[in-house]
């Protein structure tokens, strides 16, 4: 994934589907090493909701990945909802 990245190859659509299925990867950096390559601004609608998903991952770094890419996320990119879903869980 970050050979893809470096590369510039996320914006083809295979390197980037590719890309989003390793946010559901069985392994915990595969998952972490995804959600640190598609932060924004290059990921979709779509995206945004796979990482509220992981901020219940079983794995410490990746639900920081997580928060972190969440935390990068234009404003008007998330739902006022989403929005108080994340301070809620940064409060508790």
């Amino acid at each position: 994934l970050w050979t893809l990245h470096g590369l510039g190859a996320l914006s083809e659509k295979e390197a980037a589907q590719a890309a989003t299925l390793a946010l559901q990867h069985k392994s915990a950096a595969v998952r972490r090493a995804a959600v640190e390559v598609l932060s924004p601004p290059s990921f979709a609608k779509h995206l945004i909701e796979t990482k509220f998903k992981l901020l219940d991952d079983p794995d410490p770094h990746t639900r920081l990945a997580a928060y972190l890419a969440l935390s990068e996320t234009s404003p008007e990119k998330l739902s006022t909802e989403e929005r108080l879903v994340i301070g809620d869980r940064l409060i508790s």
